[in-house]
């Protein structure tokens, strides 16, 4: 639906309603005064849907096998084919488990032109994404265990942008701050090869734990400006940009196996969290020229420096994959 005039203009569109991929936006505004647009999308995301799982999941990222498959597993470890056909009568029973997720973004933007020289612009997106991705995991050096990892994303993203333009300069600037937001901490699963922990043999630890994406954040600003001179045909461009990413997610213990023990506190975290900090500093310039119609003269420059402020930290001691002591 669209209503227009030299004043103002109405656009409402949908597509997909009712579907799994759809997208629907509203814009309004008055030619040269104004400018809103709000939009949303829905986007399926699918990676199998004949895929199983051996596990069941009693609660987000955690999975658990029956105590009794555990134990008759750990007995028949010594012997190969033994283990093999238990695997196989248990994998046979294993459930479906399809591998996908839903992405559902949500824009709101508007711009506002108080004079025929200044634009403002501002901008909020809301992005949600939930299912599920295959990932690895392994509870130690000779297992290698394939399981859903849940996804459960929000991200918002600010950005404001004010320019300034004359008909043969015009300057701009940008700042913009975007929030990641993991629901998850960490995954956790059953070593299906052993019930109980130990410090001795092959295979130590009864589960397995992995971290996953962070929580983080991070914020951008930039300049740009641009002229234009008479004399040459010379157009000149210029970007100066500072950027902050912070990240302080707590660590995960360094072992899940209760029997590890540390009677020398050598597996103390020396900190509670990362609290990692990186800023980088970019710039490019650019100018041409056309002295005479039959030459063109373009120069180029850019600059990033890649600053990391987190503090070193030293480990006393770890625990390689959940098992060994080091």
């Amino acid at each position: 639906y669209l209503i227009g005039s030299k004043i103002g203009f109405l656009e409402v569109n949908s597509k997909g309603i009712a579907k799994n991929d759809q997208t629907s936006t509203l814009r309004l505004g008055k030619y040269g005064r104004y400018y809103l647009n709000l939009s949303w999308d829905q986007i399926p995301h699918s990676f199998s849907n004949h895929s199983k799982l051996f596990f069941t999941e009693t609660q987000k990222g955690v999975y658990i096998i029956a105590d009794s498959i555990q134990s008759r597993l750990q007995a028949a470890a010594s012997d190969a084919q033994a283990t093999r056909l238990l695997m196989a009568s248990y994998l046979s029973q294993a459930q479906r488990f399809p591998l996908s997720y839903r992405r559902d973004k949500a824009i709101g933007e508007v711009k506002i032109s108080p004079t025929r020289d200044i634009d403002l612009k501002l901008s909020y997106s809301n992005e949600k994404r939930k299912g599920y991705k295959a990932t690895s995991g392994t509870p130690n050096f000779f297992n290698m265990i394939e399981l859903p990892e849940p996804i459960d994303f929000l991200t918002h993203q600010v950005d404001a942008q004010a320019q300034y333009s004359k008909k043969t300069w015009s300057i701009r600037g940008n700042v913009g701050v975007s929030v990641f937001d993991n629901k998850l901490e960490s995954l956790i699963w059953d070593n299906p090869f052993r019930l109980t922990d130990t410090t001795s043999g092959v295979m130590r630890s009864s589960k397995g734990r992995m971290g996953v994406a962070p929580d983080n954040w991070a914020q951008n600003t930039n300049i740009t400006g641009f002229v234009k001179l008479p004399y040459f045909n010379i157009q000149s461009r210029a970007t100066l940009g500072y950027g902050i990413a912070k990240q302080d997610e707590k660590f995960l213990p360094h072992t899940i196996n209760s029997a590890i023990a540390d009677p020398n506190s050598q597996l103390v975290l020396p900190k509670s969290s990362l609290d990692g900090e990186i800023r980088t500093l970019t710039g490019s310039y650019f100018v041409s020229a056309r002295p005479i119609k039959e030459l063109s003269l373009e120069a180029n420059f850019r600059y990033y420096e890649f600053d990391n402020q987190t503090e070193e930290i030293i480990f006393p001691g770890r625990v390689a994959y959940g098992d060994y002591q080091l």
